[in-house]
């Protein structure tokens, strides 16, 4: 069987094609792995950057609440300080009386006793009157620090179970291939007619002679 000039052309334009077609899915996929190694960079970075930004978030945030627990710390000790100050130099009075009631005991004559005993009445009615304030007001309550973690905090903590989720999303390819002929393998090989449907047919009329 003849093969024309015409099928050779096709059949080797078909083989280049095809050739070129596998060629070009085999740099689409390799450029898809190299995609894909990028995204992965990419969305390392997004993590990362995520885990700076709540790590920045929280240590600006701790910073604060611990400059806020130093502030008031501060302010009950410098309260604190100001109170037994005050009351030190109470005491301090309280002790030089009591020595100068203990000389003037020995060697004061009754006039001097007088007015030291009311000088000593005094100053121990002002202390005992100090004393009195301090147990009625609010300076002698016990005071405490507490601290009370934010609930949204405490919340991160119960609901956040993963970081996030890597997914897979699907879009059309598109890589771009020359079409094919459909009925390309059909072309390769002529078909041979079965044996039914033969049919004769007059080629050439044969003239013999008497």
């Amino acid at each position: 069987m003849i093969v024309s000039s015409k099928e050779k052309k096709t059949s080797e334009k078909d083989l280049k094609n095809v050739k070129e077609n596998l060629e070009e899915i085999i740099k689409y996929l390799n450029d898809r792995i190299d995609i894909y190694k990028s995204q992965k960079t990419e969305a390392a970075e997004q993590i990362r950057c995520m885990r700076k930004f709540l790590d920045d978030l929280l240590n600006k945030l701790e910073q604060e609440i611990l400059d806020d627990l130093e502030s008031m710390q501060s302010q009950l000790t410098s309260k604190m300080n100001t109170l037994i100050q005050q009351l030190k130099t109470e005491a301090e009075q309280i002790i030089q009386l009591q020595s100068e009631f203990s000389k003037m005991t020995q060697y004061a004559t009754e006039l001097q006793m007088y007015f030291g005993l009311r000088e000593i009445e005094k100053t121990t009615s002002q202390a005992a009157k100090c004393i009195d304030t301090l147990k009625s007001g609010d300076n002698l309550e016990e005071t405490n620090l507490e601290v009370t973690i934010s609930s949204v905090l405490q919340s991160i903590l119960q609901d956040v179970k993963s970081y996030g989720d890597i997914n897979i999303n699907t879009r059309q390819s598109t890589l771009c291939i020359k079409a094919g002929r459909k009925d390309q393998a059909q072309n390769l090989v002529p078909a041979i007619p079965r044996i039914e449907e033969i049919k004769p047919s007059m080629m050439r009329t044969l003239t013999i002679p008497k």
